[in-house]
């Protein structure tokens, strides 16, 4: 084309609607199952945190199954985070934790970048800050790399950045029931 063309850039990912209000068919032994586990959770005096994998095929109901579950834990007050994969993104290293991430520190992919830093920043303890750029690819950001951050590569930069995501999670089960 010899004529500028308008350049769009997605904000952010589109959802697909909410089916909270529709009631859910089948699946009672699931719905079950999960009811008891974050029951479970909310009521033990040490955090015991769970993860569910809904996977199969596609069209059995795996994202009504995941909303019925998220309304669930949000009735009895549980937190409760969730990822998503893509096929898309297999490459992206992270990718299905992005929103997990996001949601704990309640922050918005719609932020510009300097918000979210500034909410890593608030949140995360000293010892972690020193790490924080291993958040980067994750939370879509551009903390500087640090004397300890700045050499790695490879996996000893992945060993780094799962056991930094390890300490968020585990810190952040400490904290409430999850």
């Amino acid at each position: 084309r010899s004529e500028p063309v308008a350049i769009f850039k997605p904000q952010s990912e589109q959802r697909q609607g909410n089916h909270a209000s529709v009631e859910i068919v089948g699946r009672s032994d699931e719905r079950e199952q999960l009811k008891q586990a974050m029951t479970e959770v909310q009521q033990a005096a040490t955090p015991s945190p769970r993860i569910f994998i809904i996977e199969g095929e596609p069209g059995i109901g795996k994202s009504r199954l995941l909303e019925d579950a998220l309304s669930q834990a949000y009735q009895i007050g549980l937190p409760a985070f969730s990822g998503t994969a893509d096929a898309i993104e297999h490459s992206t290293p992270y990718y299905a934790w992005r929103n997990i991430f996001c949601q704990m520190f309640r922050c918005d992919f719609n932020d510009p970048v300097e918000k979210r830093k500034e909410i890593l920043a608030s949140q995360l303890d000293d010892d972690l800050l020193e790490r924080a750029s291993l958040l980067n690819e994750i939370m879509q950001v551009d903390l500087p790399a640090t004397e300890l951050t700045s050499n790695l590569e490879g996996r000893v930069l992945a060993e780094n950045t799962r056991a930094l995501l390890t300490t968020i999670l585990q810190r952040a089960i400490l904290q409430s029931p999850m």
